[in-house]
């Protein structure tokens, strides 16, 4: 069953974790992930306990829809949900 859930910090952190070595699994996925965000290789451990790294890591899965879909299923987690992990993290977009 696909859950809609929410996350504390940790949990989004986690996620992002997990979505950074599916996208660094594929070839075309982590060099288009590393032009995007302007990150290095090397750089990944020092960056990956920041708040704005693991943003950009989710922001990069909601631009790939198709990746989206597919970390969404493979966590059992409504694609939705990954949008409102982001939305906790620095640099959302503000609502109205």
């Amino acid at each position: 069953m696909i859950q809609m859930r929410t996350f504390n910090y940790f949990e989004i952190k986690e996620l992002a974790h997990e979505a950074l070595l599916e996208i660094l699994e594929d070839p075309y996925r982590s060099q288009r992930f590393f032009a995007l965000t302007g990150t290095t290789p090397k750089q990944i451990r020092q960056e990956m306990n920041k708040a704005e790294f693991i943003a950009g890591i989710l922001d990069y899965m909601l631009q790939d829809e198709p990746f989206l879909k597919e970390f969404a299923d493979m966590q059992d987690l409504n694609p939705a949900a990954i949008t409102l992990a982001r939305l906790r993290l620095p640099g959302a977009p503000l609502t109205e």
